[in-house]
């Protein structure tokens, strides 16, 4: 019987922790494609100096979220994606 509940213990927290993840991803990944956004924005506008203070702060951000994506992603898309921000700005 213990085996019994802590396996459902385990399979509870596995579900929680899935979820919150799902959650969370989706969350970041919607700020990072809004600001994405707004930078193609202002580029079709053509206001350079806007886009470009955009795009410091998409790195800032995406700086501060940089342990979420390494601890639960592909280290080589983050670098990737670094590499683009670093271009960018």
């Amino acid at each position: 019987m213990r085996s019994f509940i802590y396996a459902l213990l385990i399979s509870i927290v596995l579900a929680v922790g899935s979820i919150w993840y799902t959650c969370r991803l989706t969350s970041i990944s919607g700020q990072l494609a809004m600001a994405a956004e707004q930078i193609t924005d202002e580029l079709k506008g053509e206001d350079f100096s806007a886009a470009a203070g955009l795009t410091r702060e998409l790195g800032n951000e995406f700086l501060r979220l940089e342990p979420f994506f390494s601890t639960f992603g592909d280290h080589e898309e983050t670098d990737a994606i670094e590499r683009c921000i670093a271009e960018l700005a």
